[in-house]
């Protein structure tokens, strides 16, 4: 955490996020034009974080899950109009086609703890 701290300091953000094997891989970009950047990590998915940041002009652009929970990395100025997610035991495939008609697309897909988490962007 502090390593991501740092690179923000210095223009980097966070453009993906995963875990696998017991390490974390985050990759760190210049000029991705994601200005401000927040990350939160609990237990169980963080949806009310996650509304309450929506809520203030942040989009999820990362979400991954370890044994420790979910990470959740949300920015301004994702370039999106339109976000949401589903967070279900079963993976949503028929919402998620009819979101592909409506012009959406999946921007991040993780499996954890039993629980699908697809976010849709436009």
């Amino acid at each position: 955490t502090d390593s991501i701290q740092e690179y923000w300091a210095h223009e980097y953000s966070t453009t993906s996020l995963a875990y696998g094997n017991g390490t974390w891989n985050v990759v760190m970009s210049q000029g991705a034009g994601l200005v401000v950047q927040v990350y939160f990590s609990e237990a169980e998915f963080p949806e009310g974080k996650v509304r309450q940041y929506w809520d203030a002009g942040y989009d999820i652009t990362s979400v991954a899950y370890s044994n420790a929970g979910w990470t959740v990395v949300m920015s301004q100025e994702s370039g999106f109009t339109d976000q949401y997610y589903y967070h279900r035991d079963v993976f949503p495939e028929s919402a998620i086609a009819k979101d592909w008609d409506e012009g959406f697309s999946i921007t991040n897909l993780e499996f954890g703890n039993s629980l699908w988490v697809v976010v849709l962007s436009k």
